[in-house]
């Protein structure tokens, strides 16, 4: 490990002007990504970039942090493509110019990692982690908050894999460390708490998981003054999904309408975290019976997911479902035709039955097997319904400028999670 001696000594000012403010625009990014202002961190880095795209070939390495962090902003802006783009070039760049065991090689592994994670590819998502850790425990204490950020991505990707006690295990093994190094009213730690409710939800312990969404919620509320962070909108969306699932829809919709008004504020209206949203409310009014309002919420859900992944994405098949079993209950209720004798509702019931196999099935179900349908969606929670947001991210720092507090030159902030 390089001393914080050497590194100052190494890392100081340029002398040169343009440099300078380079080193200036990439630190001001990373504080705009702390901060979740993802448009402004971008805006930075691009300025950064151009600077050292005009270099002399010699600043290869400080390209590649810059590609790193902005593929981190693409990816919490939910442009996947281009944050896969962005990171590769920077796994590229890294690969070329330094050994196979550098903290930065680590890092990058770690956030395609996170990508696949994005993108549902969840063993892909595990192998990239399972690299970078290996990476980590042979170059950095056993007590690092880096190993922390993987240990905890890896437990998210064990539970969409239903892996529910090695999930745990992940979790805990990033708590003890993340208390170690910062302590019980940090918002890295409040993510794993976040992550140990997500599980134990999954597990039917709602009781449980409201305790632990309740303390990563106190913690973050506390970090984050104006209290529109997007883990705070996150945080709220897992509250949802747990009232959800005891029965409790007005404290459901009451914490989605929080998270949602956070999400509307810090993102895009086409980011996927705005879609997860509309999900959980439409679950809510489906519940309790206010189809057209679910059938509302439904298909924003669906616009925002076809416009980021292009229909190819495993959570818009079961949105289809929902829509489809919305219309036909929404008919049986009202006594009425169904809505397959609209022109419009006729083209939209095609695509979906194109999409979604299973959505024809429930429409010729009879009545007691659709009530069936709705005992078992009230008794247990869709995975991809709680918001697995709170991964960790590895933000790179190594680019010239001043020392943030991190080791080897790896700057840990934390992910949106998954």
């Amino acid at each position: 490990t390089i001393s914080m001696e050497t590194l100052e000594t190494t890392l100081g000012a340029t002398g040169n002007k343009e440099l300078d403010d380079d080193n200036l625009d990439f630190n001001e990014g990373n504080e705009y990504l702390e901060q979740g202002k993802y448009d402004e961190a971008l805006s930075k880095y691009e300025k950064s970039f151009q600077i050292q795209s005009k270099g002399d070939g010699d600043n290869h390495f400080n390209l590649a942090s810059i590609y790193m962090n902005m593929g981190i902003v693409y990816k919490e802006l939910g442009m996947y493509d281009d944050a896969f783009s962005k990171c590769h070039e920077s796994l590229h760049i890294n690969l070329k110019e330094l050994a196979d065991n550098h903290p930065s090689i680590a890092s990058a592994c770690h956030n395609l990692g996170s990508i696949y994670f994005k993108q549902g590819n969840h063993a892909g998502a595990l192998l990239m982690y399972d690299q970078s850790l290996l990476i980590k425990q042979e170059v950095l204490d056993d007590y690092h908050p880096s190993i922390a950020y993987t240990y905890n991505n890896m437990g998210a990707a064990y539970v969409e894999q239903h892996k529910y006690n090695d999930a745990l295990l992940m979790y805990d093994k990033s708590l003890q460390i993340k208390l170690q190094a910062f302590g019980e009213n940090h918002p890295s730690t409040a993510k794993t708490y976040n992550n140990i409710g997500i599980v134990y939800q999954l597990q039917g312990k709602c009781d449980d998981a409201l305790l632990e969404y309740d303390k990563s919620c106190q913690i973050l509320l506390q970090a984050f003054d104006d209290n529109n962070h997007p883990s705070i909108a996150d945080t709220y969306h897992n509250m949802a999904t747990a009232y959800l699932q005891q029965g409790k829809y007005d404290e459901a919709l009451s914490t989605s309408d929080k998270s949602l008004k956070i999400q509307l504020k810090v993102f895009s209206n086409n980011h996927p975290s705005i879609a997860d949203t509309y999900i959980n409310m439409g679950n809510v009014y489906q519940e309790q019976g206010e189809y057209a309002d679910a059938i509302l919420v439904y298909k924003k859900a669906a616009g925002i997911l076809l416009h980021v992944h292009h229909g190819n994405h495993p959570e818009i098949g079961p949105i289809y479902h929902n829509i489809v079993n919305c219309y036909t209950m929404q008919s049986r209720h009202d006594a009425t035709p169904t809505p397959q004798t609209s022109n419009n509702t006729s083209g939209s019931l095609h695509q979906l039955d194109a999409i979604s196999q299973s959505s024809t099935n429930t429409l010729n179900q009879s009545q007691a097997q659709q009530d069936e349908l709705l005992a078992e969606r009230r008794a247990s929670t869709n995975p991809s319904s709680i918001y697995l947001c709170d991964q960790d991210r590895q933000t790179d720092s190594q680019q010239i400028p001043t020392i943030t507090d991190a080791d080897d030159g790896i700057d840990h902030k934390d992910d949106n999670d998954h």
